[in-house]
């Protein structure tokens, strides 16, 4: 879209009120004037210059309010003009006989008052739809007290630092925090569809989750493409268990990360993944609390996710490993 010859308000405002009146005014005496051809003339040229300009408006990547509202006032013009014409005065009255007529009203409580009522019917029966929904939000987001922990460097395979962090509020999988996340997954429906893993300490996020075994949190979701990037991990079609399903948001921006717990080609593809303040749930790829995400699977040809420095990390290219070391001892 251009940027707008004009303030699209200030625009919808002078064809409303400057061009409605101009045009009653050029009616009013095309009515009163001796001369009604030179004033039909008048009205014909003003419609082709509004209409042309609405025209090259609208190719020219405009504005909705720059160019409708003038071509809508045209198109009011236009019907006042085919009103005029005998045959649609006679159009207009055998119409206006018919909806006055006994017969009409009769076929239109016969056949529109069940029509109504089955219609109606329906709609009740039908489920509600459901509404966007923030879960991590509804949850009423906690005082994320987050310090980064300092005693270890923890970097991808070619060295790229990490920041990894710890909650000094720490989030406990207490009975009423449970009942709260079983109530909202009854609400949603999902009750039934997902299954929450029995983790009795919530101190990561989905980030954390995947990349440093749950140790930490991974607070920045930037840092995710450089830890894609740098660990080897390539896009795929069909997921493997053990894969990385990232969900991508506006822009490509990353949202939600998760790993794949099933696949194959005969059953289901699960997934495990965090859910903000809330549990671990193994869930399918497209149920889950970030409906406006599209998932993505990658792979790597490390034996897990963990990233360098922390415990588990994978102990391939000696290097890195050295480094990292290195790092930590000073």
């Amino acid at each position: 879209m251009s940027a707008p010859w004009i303030d699209p308000f200030v625009a919808l405002f002078c064809t409303v009120c400057i061009g409605g009146t101009l045009l009653g005014l050029l009616e009013l005496l095309r009515s009163t004037s001796t001369n009604k051809k030179r004033w039909i003339w008048v009205e014909r040229g003003v419609a082709v210059v509004v209409v042309g300009f609405s025209t090259v408006a609208a190719l020219l990547g405009q504005p909705l309010l720059i160019w409708l509202p003038p071509l809508t006032l045209i198109g009011v013009w236009a019907v006042c003009q085919l009103a005029r014409i005998a045959l649609c005065q006679r159009v207009l009255y055998q119409v206006g006989v018919l909806l006055c007529s006994a017969r009409f009203h009769a076929a239109l409580l016969l056949l529109g008052c069940p029509t109504v009522g089955a219609w109606w019917i329906i709609r009740l029966a039908e489920p509600e739809p459901l509404q966007p929904f923030n879960w991590p939000g509804a949850l009423g987001e906690p005082n994320r007290n987050l310090e980064e922990v300092t005693t270890l460097t923890v970097v991808t395979d070619k060295g790229r630092k990490v920041r990894v962090y710890r909650c000094l509020s720490r989030v406990k999988l207490t009975p009423a925090v449970l009942a709260q996340h079983t109530n909202m997954l009854r609400e949603r429906g999902f009750q039934e569809q997902v299954m929450m893993l029995p983790d009795l300490d919530l101190d990561t996020n989905c980030f954390g989750h995947v990349f440093t075994g749950g140790l930490y949190w991974i607070a920045d979701p930037r840092g995710i493409e450089a830890i894609l990037q740098d660990n080897g991990y390539q896009l795929v079609d069909e997921p493997q268990v053990g894969d990385v399903a990232i969900y991508r948001g506006e822009g490509e921006r990353i949202v939600h990360t998760g790993i794949v717990r099933a696949a194959g080609k005969e059953g289901p593809v699960l997934i495990e993944s965090k859910w903000g303040e809330m549990s671990n749930y193994i869930h399918p790829p497209d149920l889950h609390p970030y409906p406006w995400t599209t998932c993505y699977f990658y792979r790597s040809a490390r034996p897990n996710h963990t990233l360098r420095g922390l415990p588990g990390a994978p102990t391939e290219a000696k290097d890195a490993v050295e480094k990292v070391k290195d790092m930590n001892a000073t």
